[in-house]
């Protein structure tokens, strides 16, 4: 669990972020000093962020008339999502961050994207539980997937990134929703949020929406660099960092029971 102080400058690394993610056919780069957004860049490349890249980061700091070697730390998305994609972003930050001799540090791609996702909510009061459940399609009726939390200034993940069927997924979050309303806790959502390209899912949700369609949102969402810089920034400011050599890219599979429960259904 963290705690978000968006505006507070000392709760934020001192210093120029680097931020970036390449989990999905989106790209997204961003220059952050202290939790604030100095500017950032965003463009679908699909099958080509290893193009594109390197050529949009040093744009980026040219046009804030900066130096690569003014960046303080590198904060990177390490997915799940798109193999190549993910695979050549982590490259390229552990690359400047070696080069420049800087701290590394990796941000779920998932978790930005949630993040995100709650920052721009306005219909939910800020003291009252939001649930936000990223998903990106991972084919063959599964999501790239987790659960997180915004209540009050607490920032927590309920349910640990993974691939997952979907259809299983609902059904344990309609579960956990009833058991946490029956014993009335406090942390008993009053919106949970289903974020990501939401094309593919619109059809599958739809039992869960007409379960209670005034707890349930559907949202399109694109992850952006601005929460891989401020979830960065934010373990970076208390003392986490990643070892530049042995960062990986989350390439998360199926459980067990859920791999054996698709092999039974094909």
């Amino acid at each position: 669990m963290i705690q978000i102080n968006w505006n507070d400058p000392k709760a934020h690394f001192p210093g120029r972020i680097l931020a970036l993610d390449t989990s999905t056919a989106a790209m997204s780069i961003a220059i952050l000093e202290q939790g604030q957004l100095i500017q950032e860049t965003h463009i679908h490349a699909d099958r080509t962020h290893s193009l594109h890249l390197m050529p949009m980061i040093q744009e980026l700091i040219k046009s804030v008339g900066m130096k690569l070697s003014d960046l303080s730390a590198i904060a990177v998305g390490v997915g799940p999502g798109s193999y190549t994609g993910v695979r050549i972003g982590v490259t390229a930050a552990k690359t400047l961050a070696w080069t420049l001799k800087v701290p590394i540090i990796g941000v779920s791609s998932l978790e930005a994207m949630a993040l995100g996702a709650a920052a721009s909510e306005t219909s939910v009061p800020k003291e009252e539980p939001h649930w936000i459940v990223p998903l990106m399609d991972a084919r063959r009726a599964q999501a790239y997937t987790g659960l997180y939390s915004l209540n009050g200034e607490q920032w927590e993940c309920l349910a640990i990134d993974g691939i997952r069927l979907v259809e299983r997924w609902l059904a344990q979050l309609a579960q956990s929703v009833q058991v946490e309303r029956q014993v009335k806790l406090q942390t008993s959502p009053v919106r949970i949020s289903f974020v990501g390209e939401m094309a593919s899912f619109l059809e599958i949700l739809q039992p869960f929406v007409l379960l209670d369609s005034s707890l349930t949102q559907i949202k399109d969402v694109e992850i952006s660099a601005l929460y891989i810089g401020l979830l960065g920034s934010l373990r970076l400011a208390a003392g986490k960092q990643d070892d530049v050599h042995q960062i990986i890219p989350n390439y998360t599979q199926l459980t067990e029971a859920e791999a054996n429960l698709l092999a039974k259904s094909h």
